[in-house]
This record gives structure tokens, C-alpha cells and sequence, in this order.
């Protein structure tokens, strides 16, 4: 009978085996960190009561917050709830009345409009008059005092 030759062990064998041997350790350090820390006390301690007006006071002002601002949101959930079941109509009629109303806005804003801007050019052509007459009065400063 033969003997079998014996071959050395192929790379990949010898990685697998060092990838199984880290695995391994970091699952014996893992399970000693667990024990350490089951081991390991707590402590906790509660924090000491303030009995200080101004820590009482801080709180109250939470807690008011903290109320109004359920309040709020109670109250804007029952908003919400009530304009989901108002009608379609409804939605509708109130939709119209808000346009009719920027309709006239719209308009009342352009007779504005225009009413602005035939001031802004009346003050320019006024403007320019006061130009003029400044530079009517320097030149005849000028001239007097050439004279002069």
C-alpha cells in the first residue's frame, strides 16, 4: 500500500482558521466585558429636592407652558376635525367670499396704485422746478459776486 503524501496546508485554510481564532477572541472579550459589568454597582442617586422660590417658580412657568400648549393643540385638532366635516358647499362659499374679497382688494390697491404714482411724478416735476430756481438763484449769486 502507498503511502499519502502529506501536503501543507493551503492558504485559504490558514486564513479561515485565523479569521475563526479573532472571531472567537473578540466573543471571549465581549463576554467579559458583560461580566464585568454585572458585577459593577449602581448607584443612583436621586436628585436633592430645590425648595428654592426661583427653581418652584421656573417649574410653575414649565408646567403653564407645557398646559397652553396642550390647550392649543387640543384645540386645533377640534379645528381641524370641524373644517374636515364641513360640507363641500360650504368650502365653496367661503372659497368665493375670500375671492370677492381680493377682488376688491385688488382694485382698491391699483386706484392706490395709480393715485401714488401721479403724486410721485407731480413731486418730481416739483422737484425740478426747485432745481431750477437753486440753480437760477447760484448763478445770480455768482454773477453778483463777480460784480461785487
Amino acid at each position: 500500500m502507498r503511502r499519502s503524501r502529506i501536503s501543507p496546508q493551503s492558504s485559504f485554510e490558514l486564513f479561515l482558521d485565523t479569521v475563526c481564532n479573532t472571531f472567537g477572541g473578540i466573543l471571549l472579550i465581549a463576554l467579559l466585558v458583560a461580566v464585568q459589568i454585572r458585577q459593577t454597582e449602581y448607584t443612583i442617586e436621586p436628585p436633592e429636592p430645590s425648595s428654592s422660590p426661583e427653581t418652584i417658580l421656573e417649574l410653575q412657568q414649565k408646567l403653564d407652558q407645557l398646559t397652553n400648549d396642550i390647550k392649543l393643540a387640543n384645540t386645533l385638532r377640534q379645528n381641524t376635525q370641524q373644517a374636515q366635516t364641513t360640507s363641500q358647499n360650504d368650502n365653496e362659499k367661503y372659497l368665493a367670499a375670500n375671492y370677492d374679497q381680493l377682488i376688491n382688494t385688488k382694485r382698491d390697491s391699483t386706484v392706490k396704485k395709480a393715485e401714488l404714482i401721479s403724486l410721485l411724478h407731480k413731486q418730481k416735476e416739483e422737484n425740478l422746478q426747485w432745481e431750477n430756481q437753486m440753480k437760477t438763484i447760484e448763478t445770480n449769486i455768482k454773477n453778483t459776486e463777480n460784480e461785487i
